[in-house]
């Protein structure tokens, strides 16, 4: 006989003769197994939903372990009532509770289960109005019994653990598994009673305390006074205190004074009406220092409702918070200013209009003249302008929300009643933004443009008031106001910014305020330069800006009015600085335009070189419209021009492509020089062979640094252009 099974035998002698499983038992079972069988799936169906109606018992299941369980559940009691009810079957019960120590799954529900069983079967019996209702429900509970102390029997650890969780169950589930000390009355309320009764006096008090102490989690036990008359070791490592320094104190050693009183009136409350108490509680350990737990503190009641003693579980969740809290911060906050993001700002300011009955103005910024600092000062001083600006937006307005919403635009929300309270509040935001920013070649005045709208008479929720407040700003921003413009109807009409930046366009063409800056290619190995970039600037006050990359280039007025100035210029360019080739970008409406080709054509018989014109065409402009753009290219390549294509590698050009297209270059875009260290020199090379196969020079754009200059003579390229070799400049001297 095998271990498992000697200590079932064991177990069986040792039980009291009321409780053993008696032959006639088995012939009960046998005799309805049919009706028991057919009870099945709702015996399976209604423990389970017993099982995890209640949060203690629930939390001792894995996601998703339910339907296993339930398998589990219904295999015991088909064997239960098909196979024999001797030592073997009580071995195999034994060797359960063994695995699922040995496995450190803390299964509690064993007795729980036993109990249920004899119950469930009790209840039906009756219901079913068998002439043997009795004798089944009897058979059933010895078999309960029978199965709780071989389980119990020898496995005291498992046994504890099974105890301990049922200790925790809430009063519901307790009133069918608790007992009154020395109870067990008539009926099978009683019999429960006594079944449970029975069992806990098997299990040893040491066993119990020694599996509290392995507990990772933090264990307190108060009498009814509140006087701990437990710690486990967690408690003792997280709080900082020894057991033989607070047993017979109450816990409020551990106060930190972070709680409000309303929030200890509502945790006695819910304890004197006999319910489980879950919460967070900031503490102090005995250092000082503060931590913060995540607590359970469970009443245990004896069957009169007098609550005997309280349990209080808890683990550290401190840094778990913390990371929370962080987390939190950086869905809800924009990194760079600290402020709400745009769908922070969003959500906010709609909960905002959920709440409140009274009137608000949502304020739209837009900073002016952000771009030429930015571009003159570079992108690591351009963030900090923009911390700085947050910064003052916060003092200039202590009351409401102030959110980032990308780039160099700001949003307000805050109290206003009317347009003059709103335009009032709002210029002090104005101010704020107006600051002087050193371009080390002069000063700039940094400000602002604001629009208004007002809430609920311009829009009654986020979308609608954001987008008229933002067309009030585009009034403010095309009207070069220094006032805040509150949205009037007559705005709805307007166009987005990008019109009123091309107003300023064609105003600068007209007034000559328009200009050509020039920025060095530099041919490797060679001195001096004699390869510039055209670039088009548009004068700002003290200073010029580039305005394409927030202009509407998809409305041909704008391309052929930009193409055209650029070209009537190169003539007269070449003349002055015959040493010098020039690229030059086309606007996605010129590539295919037989009326620009036409100019060019003219340009060229009245003078032009094309020899010393290298005509540059962005990839993502010439892959969607290759069967127009292709043959255009042809035809400028047949009158002499040279032809480059930009921002290569970045894209999504094949190989396929550079062999359709008539090219003299490849431009390699600046995002190859951001990669991973080591990468970038790897996938340099790579492309840089690609080029020299085909026939074609390659230049490298983006270079700000000495290492990117160095990296960039390491793997070949031909051309390098960049900040640290040149910046734009409005004459290209470069002797």
């Amino acid at each position: 006989m095998t271990k498992i099974a000697e200590i079932a035998r064991e177990a069986l002698e040792q039980m009291p003769p009321e409780t053993r499983l008696q032959p006639e038992d088995k012939e009960v079972i046998a005799r309805h197994k049919e009706l028991l069988l057919s009870w099945t799936p709702e015996l399976v169906q209604a423990f389970y939903d017993t099982l995890f109606a209640h949060p203690p018992t629930r939390a001792v299941f894995r996601e998703g372990e339910r339907s296993d369980r339930e398998k589990t559940l219904e295999g015991w009691w088909r064997r239960t009532v098909e196979g024999p009810l001797d030592e073997t079957y009580f071995a195999w019960m034994a060797k359960v509770g063994l695995v699922h120590v040995v496995r450190g799954v803390e299964n509690p529900m064993m007795l729980a289960m036993a109990s249920f069983v004899a119950e469930f079967v009790e209840r039906r019996s009756h219901e079913a109005k068998l002439p043997e209702a009795d004798p089944l429900s009897e058979a059933f509970y010895r078999l309960s019994m029978a199965v709780g102390a071989v389980i119990t029997h020898g496995y005291d650890r498992y046994r504890a653990l099974a105890l301990y969780n049922v200790a925790g169950m809430e009063p519901a589930l307790l009133e069918r598994l608790t007992v009154e000390e020395g109870g067990g009355g008539p009926g099978p309320a009683g019999r429960a009673q006594k079944r449970v009764l029975m069992t806990h006096t098997l299990l040893p008090p040491y066993v119990l305390q020694a599996v509290l102490d392995q507990l990772a989690e933090s264990v307190l036990i108060t009498d009814a006074e509140g006087r701990i008359l437990y710690v486990n070791a967690a408690f003792e490592a997280l709080t900082g205190y020894g057991r033989e320094e607070v047993l017979g104190k109450n816990p409020r050693i551990l106060k930190s004074g972070r709680h409000p009183q309303e929030f200890y009136e509502r945790f006695w409350a819910q304890l004197l009406e006999g319910r489980a108490f879950r919460g967070y509680f900031v503490n102090r350990r005995k250092d000082g220092s503060l931590y913060t737990e995540e607590k359970v503190v469970t009443p245990i009641r004896d069957a009169s409702g007098r609550t005997l003693y309280l349990v209080a579980t808890s683990r550290d969740v401190t840094e778990e918070l913390a990371l929370r809290e962080r987390l939190q911060e950086l869905a809800t906050l924009d990194p760079l200013t600290g402020l709400l993001n745009r769908r922070a700002f969003e959500e906010a300011v709609d909960r905002a209009i959920q709440s409140t009955g009274q009137g608000h103005a949502l304020a739209y910024l837009d900073l002016d003249r952000f771009k030429a600092v930015n571009d003159a000062l570079g992108h690591l001083d351009g963030d900090r302008v923009l911390r700085e600006v947050a910064q003052r937006l916060r003092r200039a307005l202590p009351q409401g929300l102030l959110g980032r919403l990308g780039g160099d635009e700001f949003a307000a929300w805050f109290p206003a009643h009317n347009p003059l309270e709103a335009q009032a509040k709002a210029r002090a935001l104005l101010e704020a933004c107006a600051l002087e920013v050193d371009l080390g070649t002069g000063r700039v005045r940094l400000e602002a443009s604001l629009g208004i709208a007002l809430y609920p008479s311009h829009g009654m929720h986020y979308g609608e008031l954001v987008r008229r407040a933002d067309l009030a700003m585009y009034r403010a921003k095309a009207g070069r106001l220094r006032e805040p413009v509150v949205f009037t109807p007559d705005l709805e009409g307007l166009t987005p910014q990008a019109l009123i930046l091309e107003a300023e366009f064609h105003r600068a063409l007209a007034t000559g305020q328009a200009a050509l800056f020039f920025q060095g290619l530099k041919r490797v190995g060679e001195e001096g330069f004699r390869d510039v970039e055209v670039l088009f600037r548009l004068r700002k006050g003290e200073t010029y800006v580039n305005p394409l990359p927030r202009m509407d280039l998809s409305r041909r007025a704008v391309n052929e009015a930009l193409d055209r100035f650029v070209v009537r210029q190169l003539r007269e360019l070449q003349t002055r600085y015959p040493h010098l080739t020039f690229w030059v970008n086309l606007t996605p409406w010129s590539l295919g335009d037989e009326r620009f080709l036409s100019l060019v054509e003219q340009q060229v018989q009245a003078g032009l070189d094309p020899k010393r014109v290298v005509v540059e065409v962005s990839e993502g402009v010439v892959l969607p419209q290759l069967g127009r753009i292709v043959p255009f290219l042809w035809k400028l390549k047949a009158l002499g021009f040279q032809i480059a294509l930009d921002d290569f590698g970045v894209g999504q050009t094949t190989l396929a492509h550079l062999t359709r297209l008539p090219l003299d270059y490849l431009k390699l875009g600046r995002e190859l020089l951001a990669l991973q260290e080591g990468r970038s020199e790897a996938l340099l090379r790579h492309l840089v062979g690609i080029g020299h196969d085909t026939g074609l020079k390659v230049v490298l754009e983006g270079v700000e640094t000495e290492a990117d200059w160095a990296l960039a003579r390491s793997v070949g390229v031909d051309l390098v252009q960049g900040f640290f070799l040149h910046r734009p400049e409005p004459n290209p001297h470069f002797d």
